[in-house]
Formats: C-alpha cells, structure tokens, sequence
C-alpha cells in the first residue's frame, strides 16, 4: 500500500533566521575563501631579523615623521642585507643594509615605508606615459628623502648623514624642504650623489 506524504515535505517552511542554513552559508563562505598567500621570502643575500624589525619601527613611532609612516604604510617583509642601503623590491619586501646602525637603519626605514605608501614598486606602469610617471617618482623621492633627513636627525644626529646635502635641508624651513630637495633632484648635481637615482628612473622608463 502507498503511503501519501505530506506536502510540507515537498513545500517546507523558508525562514530568514534559520540555524540550519545560516550554519551552511558560512561553512560555504568559509570554504570558498582563499587562504592568504605567504608573505614573500628575503631575497638571495639577505636575511629576516624580527627582533630587529620590530626595534625600528619601535624607533620610529618615537619621530613625528615615522609614527605617521608606520600607521599608514602596509606592514611589509623587511630583510637585512645587499649592497645598497635600503631599497624596496618589486614584490614589496623593504631591504636595508646589515651595516646601518639602529638610528640610520630607521630613517631608511622611513624612506622605504613612504615608497611603499606611494606604490613606488610598482614604477613604471606599463602602458602610462613615462614624463608624468618620472614627474611622479622625482616627487616621491623628494618627500622620502625628507622623512628620512628628519628620522636621522631625531635618531641619529651622531652618525654620518644621509646625503651631502643633510645640513642644508635642516636649514630650511620644514614647508620648503620638499623642493629643495626635488630641485636638486632636477639638478642631478654630481656633488648630490643623486644623479644615479635619477637616470636609473629614466632608465626604467625610456620613453619620456
């Protein structure tokens, strides 16, 4: 003998507040995210140093400069190591001289950090013009120059500067450091030592 169902089987109730599929909506959200991707390694010739990272941003947070930096710049993989100072890779890791002492090390810190916040990895966009992508650059280095000339001279006023040019930044008013700075970048004055920077820009982006 057929058993007749009931037509509640067939037509259930659909309530908003359900347990049940509230349960397997998240359970599907949650499966469907994908796990972050790992943070990039150091790369060849260089070395993560946590305690170290953690003591320059430290260091940092102490200037009116790099606590600004600190809170809107991404918090990125820094290593220790190559041949430059400080300089900020492609794929956003920051990597700063093992010779740096803590107070100089800082104050790279700081011009890296700014690079970071003003995508300057990211240079040169391909299909862009280059004139106002160099324009751009000239500019963001003349505003990381600067926060690192300050950070140095909060933390390091000891050691040797960071550019021949440190005292006469210092010198001028905060409001004007900018362009003085960037005018030297212009300049690209041998006795600067900013002439490299500026051709390897032009360099990169050749069609300006």
């Amino acid at each position: 003998m057929r058993m007749r169902s009931s037509p509640s089987r067939y037509h259930p109730p659909i309530a908003r507040d359900n347990p049940p599929f509230a349960a397997l909506g998240l359970a599907a959200v949650l499966a469907c995210t994908a796990p972050e991707p790992p943070a990039p390694a150091c790369p060849p010739g260089s070395h993560p140093d946590p305690d170290r990272s953690h003591a320059l941003r430290t260091a940092l947070r102490r200037t009116a400069a790099g606590e600004a930096l600190v809170a809107v710049a991404d918090d990125p993989p820094i290593c220790f190591g190559g041949a430059s100072r400080g300089s900020l890779r492609p794929e956003g890791v920051i990597v700063l001289a093992d010779s740096l002492a803590p107070g100089p090390a800082a104050a790279r810190l700081a011009h890296m950090l700014l690079h970071l916040a003003d995508d300057l990895h990211h240079f040169p966009i391909a299909g862009a013009p280059c004139a106002p992508q160099i324009a751009s650059a000239l500019a963001a280095e003349a505003r990381a120059i600067v926060a690192e000339i300050e950070v140095w001279h909060a933390l390091a006023d000891a050691d040797d500067p960071p550019y021949p040019f440190t005292r006469d930044i210092l010198d001028a008013a905060p409001a004007t450091r900018r362009d003085l700075v960037l005018t030297r970048l212009h300049a690209a004055d041998p006795g600067d030592e900013l002439a490299p920077l500026v051709r390897d820009y032009r360099d990169r982006c050749p069609g300006e």
